[in-house]
């Protein structure tokens, strides 16, 4: 496979971990900026209610368009040799014709879903409902858009235009939230992604022609394949539904605490694992269809390896710092020092997964490579009936804590069985000498925080930023001398995958 200008595995996942830390960056000063003017009131926790099913389409569109599109364009061109532009067209039309019309359905029973729930509703809930439907079709065509230009290793424009809807909506509150309330959250992102789609439309045309849909001819067979896909996809949005229907069971503000420990626990896995993920996701799916089952193990078992190493110090920090990490992100405005410690509880809770719900993120992708749909389904599947037993069991003692502690358990489940099944099936390489190093790391990684804890009680240096600084810095030293296979991916090259692996 001859390397492609600007477009190297290594490249793309140096590329996309640094625009997924600008786009997360501006992600959580949104959030940051939000919880300085909302915290947990319940204007806010309503207005998540509210939009609950809107962000859960959008997200599993978005998903839908990544995991079909890059698979199906590389099956479309190795084996019936079909003409890129026609079926990203074909596949933009009909994802929009699908958007529009769960939005209509949406509409139709507005009443009937906010009553599901809130039962005390009126029509202030009703606009707000309304008027972010019109964001489903907007970011259905957005999503299909940056789909495609994954396949073109054009990660730049599609990350660079991810940061839109952040910066409009982080400048939407600062100037308006004053005056309207919640609505400048709601304006701010519906004209974030508008101006993203523009922004799209003018700036992709060197790599984007657009096919009037009458010239097309309509071919969208509904596989039991895509069928699975679709359901894998749902399943995980489904569970912030379900947590949000047991609102009337938690604390005034839990939602919204959830909802924030959520935000800050995606952070690292978004902007390297899922970013890594993005980067590596078009290359497994060409090394599996040109059938190159070598190439396609080392990316796999590399980018496992790789992952588990960077997120140890990330467990131990957000685990055992919680209270910290909240504090410095969210810890200001009406974010009070009670609204801290519920949301760091939780989110240390949830942080006990999240080495391997980051691992998630690269098994995922490989499920869909290998078109595997069907099996990562009754693993999902699985997951999600386990969400909700433990849900069930845990909400009524425990209340939120225990929908933090069912989300971890499931995020578990999920890793787990799926890194069983590659493993069984000799695609994931899990021998002696890398569980060594993984325990090599987790070992290091713990000594060095009891290390540091003493160290700093002992001379009175205890501060919310030097700590968590001298901890990432002390192992990367470690990583960076270790010698090790994990340490000679990450500094020799970032994961520069060659054609048989690294």
């Amino acid at each position: 496979m001859s390397e492609k200008p600007a477009t190297s595995l290594g490249r793309a996942a140096i590329t996309i971990s640094i625009l997924g830390i600008l786009g997360r960056g501006l992600g959580f000063i949104r959030e940051i900026v939000i919880a300085g003017y909302f915290g947990l009131t319940r204007e806010y926790e309503t207005f998540l209610l509210i939009i609950t099913l809107h962000a859960s389409i959008g997200s599993i569109i978005y998903f839908i368009a990544n995991n079909y599109f890059i698979p199906a364009l590389n099956k479309e061109k190795y084996e019936s040799e079909s003409d890129p532009v026609l079926f990203f067209n074909r596949t933009l039309y009909n994802f929009l014709f699908i958007s529009v019309a769960a939005s209509l359905i949406l509409l139709t029973f507005n009443r009937n879903i906010l009553y599901f729930f809130m039962p005390e509703f009126g029509e202030k809930e009703i606009m707000i409902f309304n008027i972010f439907l019109i964001s489903i079709p907007v970011s259905t065509a957005v999503s299909v858009i940056i789909a495609y230009l994954h396949t073109q290793y054009k990660f730049k424009l599609a990350y660079l235009s991810q940061m839109l809807p952040n910066i409009v909506t982080i400048i939407s509150v600062l100037l308006f939230s004053g005056m309207i309330g919640v609505y400048s959250i709601l304006y701010g992102l519906l004209g974030g992604y508008i101006i993203q789609f523009i922004w799209l439309f003018i700036s992709g045309r060197e790599n984007i022609r657009f096919v009037n849909p009458f010239r097309i001819k309509s071919r969208f067979a509904i596989s039991a394949s895509f069928v699975f896909l679709v359901i894998c996809e749902i399943i995980p949005q489904i569970h912030m539904i379900v947590d949000r229907l047991f609102y009337r069971y938690v604390d005034q503000g839990a939602i919204a605490a959830l909802n924030y420990s959520t935000l800050v626990f995606t952070l690292p896995i978004t902007t390297v694992s899922v970013s890594l993920a993005a980067a590596i996701f078009p290359y497994l799916s060409q090394s599996y269809y040109e059938k190159d089952i070598e190439d396609f193990r080392a990316k796999f078992s590399n980018a496992v390896l790789i992952t588990i190493v960077i997120n140890i110090p990330v467990f131990v920090l957000f685990t055992f710092h919680s209270y910290g990490v909240i504090e410095i992100i969210l810890g200001r405005g009406k974010f009070s020092s009670n609204d801290t410690e519920i949301t760091a509880r939780l989110f240390g809770l949830l942080s006990t997964s999240i080495v391997f719900y980051a691992v998630y993120s690269i098994v995922n992708k490989v499920f869909y490579s290998m078109q595997k749909n069907k099996v990562l389904f009754i693993i999902v599947l699985a997951s999600f009936g386990l969400k909700i037993i433990l849900n069930i069991f845990l909400v009524q003692g425990m209340k939120e804590d225990g929908l933090a502690i069912s989300s971890a358990i499931s995020n578990i489940f999920l890793t787990v069985a799926g890194s069983v099944y590659f493993i069984r099936k000799k695609i994931l390489n899990f021998n002696l000498s890398v569980i060594s190093e993984i325990l090599y790391y987790i070992t290091a990684g713990f000594l060095l925080y009891v290390s540091l804890e003493l160290i700093l009680t002992v001379t009175h240096l205890e501060n919310k930023f030097f700590q968590p600084l001298m901890f990432v810095s002390g192992y990367a030293m470690i990583l960076y001398h270790s010698g090790t296979k994990a340490g000679d991916l990450v500094f020799n090259g970032i994961l520069n995958f060659r054609r048989r692996g690294a």
